[in-house]
């Protein structure tokens, strides 16, 4: 067992900074480790695609609703209609005098 941990001291040894700073080693960790956390959550990113790809096993398609009422389509379309002739009433039927036009 001595010779276990003393293999580990000598690791985290050389990792010690000493003397001397080595700013490239320094670089080259943290890019490294940079790089295999990109690594990690692209893998982890495929995964989760392929997951929710994958089909449900419930071998059914899913019927899909209409966002809309039909009924409330028929409303809006005879309330449009009701506008129209309300429309043509006005620019035929009604007779509107304007007031500030002085009187012929």
């Amino acid at each position: 067992m001595n010779t276990d941990l003393n293999k580990y001291l000598s690791f985290l040894s050389k990792l010690s900074y000493g003397k001397r700073l080595q700013p490239a080693r320094d670089w080259f960790v943290l890019v490294s480790l940079a790089l295999l956390a990109l690594g990690a959550l692209a893998v982890v990113s495929v995964w989760m695609y392929l997951e929710g790809a994958r089909p449900t096993g419930e071998g059914e398609v899913p019927t899909l609703t209409p966002a809309f009422s039909v009924d409330a389509l028929d409303k809006t379309e005879a309330l449009f209609e009701k506008r129209a002739e309300e429309r043509s009433r006005y620019e035929a039927e009604y007779l509107f005098v304007d007031p500030s036009l002085p009187a012929s």
